[in-house]
């Protein structure tokens, strides 16, 4: 289990800083590094999290369908409204498609995730609509009763186990780099230590799927190259 205090420094160290005793407004106010790295930290964990089908993470539930005032959709006439914690699906009841097809093996630190399927009996997609003036996420498909999904939910920091921690932590400590050190050789260095550290979270990960081959970092291959 981690802390933001533990990502944080963690970050900091990663950046040449030094640590916190906590995240008080006193104890920040003495790292401006500190104050960069928060301001990255919750979309880190965000990113991180929604890239794999994370035990620690997954949650199931059974969508009802939602009655939205001239919504028409002939492909696509089943609407529901998707979970408020929900940051990515990771599979649905009558499609083939799971999110791991998608990031194992080919994942990428930036590597947009495709959120449609066309598999198997369920057709769906995510996307939005507008209810009263106001944006609300939802899930298209081509059932109009229910559906019955395995999502990957927000959930707080204590949450993560330590290797998905190190992944977060690596990706934010990327993300603020430039703005602490403006060192390019560090960036490019923390860059493949954060796709490095996903697939070595994912592998620890224990699931009842196969997450596919880990693919070795840039780095990792260079150094057997040279070998």
């Amino acid at each position: 289990m981690a802390s933001q205090l533990d990502i944080v420094n963690d970050a900091l160290g990663h950046l040449g800083q030094e640590p916190l005793n906590d995240l008080t407004a006193g104890s920040l106010d003495t790292s401006t590094a500190a104050k960069k790295i928060l301001r990255h930290l919750d979309s880190a964990r965000r990113s991180v999290v929604s890239r794999g089908g994370w035990t620690s993470h997954r949650a199931y539930t059974t969508l009802q369908a939602a009655t939205i005032a001239g919504y028409v959709n002939f492909r696509l006439p089943g609407v529901f409204s998707q979970p408020g914690d929900l940051l990515r699906i990771w599979a649905i009841s009558g499609s083939d498609w799971t999110l791991d097809a998608w990031t194992w093996p080919s994942w990428s630190p930036d590597l947009p995730l495709p959120t449609t399927s066309s598999v198997g009996q369920i057709t769906w997609e995510s996307g939005t609509e507008l209810v009263n003036g106001a944006v609300i996420r939802v899930l298209r498909a081509n059932v109009t009763d229910q559906l019955q999904i395995a999502y990957i939910a927000d959930r707080p920091y204590e949450a993560l186990s330590q290797p998905l921690a190190d992944a977060i932590t690596y990706d934010v400590a990327y993300r603020a780099c430039e703005g602490v050190t403006a060192d390019d050789r560090l960036k490019k260095a923390l860059d493949d230590k954060r796709a490095e550290s996903i697939l070595s979270a994912a592998a620890f990960d224990a699931t009842q799927e196969d997450p596919g081959p880990l693919i070795p970092a840039r780095t990792a291959v260079l150094r057997q190259s040279c070998a």
